[in-house]
């Protein structure tokens, strides 16, 4: 409950120390700390397994959202035979066109058919007039204007990309929305201390978004891999966030 209360709700420790005095169970903000960095080896084979299958993923969602780590003021996980995977950045979608292949279910291929039939023409035509902006001095290049066309047109190779390249996305919000979390966090708590203190926030941060995501009960999954430490650490991919609970009726029938 404390690392839920934590990383979950951003609740700092000292916050949660203030709420325990007040119910007259002292729990100082030292106490919360080492009851989940006690956990964080029970949970972190779940957690690894996590990242692994992550980074066998064609598309990647990042944003440059960072947390500062007072202490410091590659390691690999993507399959070596892999092609490199499609990273999409900050983006916001306004294409219709994307919309419809969304709703009509289009498979990549087909959703990148559609959108060289029906954006291609668009994106060209958006082109050329950002370069007649500049070229026919039609716009200051100094001013505000001016230099959103030079930042366009400076990064306009990878802009297009979903022209090119079955399933790249459109915008990034599934990742603007996963870092709510992180970004609460840091507003509460403003930093981590040390960067071992960084990894036990991204492991209780990645556990606890990708179970709600997948619709499940973040206490119930951070319990059950604790209860059920042994089994996860000998078959994490069994104890992933969208499939726990499968495990768990297979040991209850079992048992």
């Amino acid at each position: 409950m404390i690392g839920l209360l934590k990383y979950g709700n951003g609740l700092p420790f000292h916050r949660l120390d203030g709420l325990q005095e007040n119910l007259g169970m002292p729990l100082p903000s030292s106490t919360q700390w080492e009851i989940v960095a006690k956990a964080y080896p029970r949970l972190q084979p779940a957690y690894k397994e996590l990242v692994r299958q992550a980074a066998q993923g064609h598309v990647l969602h990042n944003d440059d959202t960072t947390v500062k780590i007072l202490e410091l003021m590659g390691e690999r996980a993507r399959a070596a035979a892999l092609p490199p995977p499609i990273q999409m950045c900050d983006a916001l979608s306004r294409n219709q066109n994307d919309q419809l292949a969304r709703e009509q279910h289009q498979t990549a291929e087909e959703r990148l058919r559609f959108h060289q039939q029906h954006s291609g023409p668009t994106m060209e035509h958006l082109r050329d007039w950002l370069k007649r902006q500049i070229e026919e001095k039609l716009v200051e290049p100094n001013s505000g204007l001016g230099a959103a066309i030079n930042y366009l047109r400076k990064h306009w190779e990878k802009l297009p990309l979903f022209l090119r390249v079955a399933g790249a996305p459109l915008d990034n919000n599934l990742c603007e929305r996963a870092l709510k979390k992180a970004i609460l966090h840091r507003k509460n708590a403003l930093f981590f201390k040390t960067r071992h203190g960084a990894a036990v926030g991204d492991l209780y941060l990645s556990l606890i978004h990708t179970c709600e995501l997948n619709g499940g009960n973040p206490f119930d999954y951070l319990t059950a891999l604790q209860r059920h430490a042994s089994a996860v650490a000998l078959a994490p991919g069994e104890w992933m966030p969208w499939n726990y609970s499968d495990r768990l009726t297979c040991l209850a029938d079992a048992g």
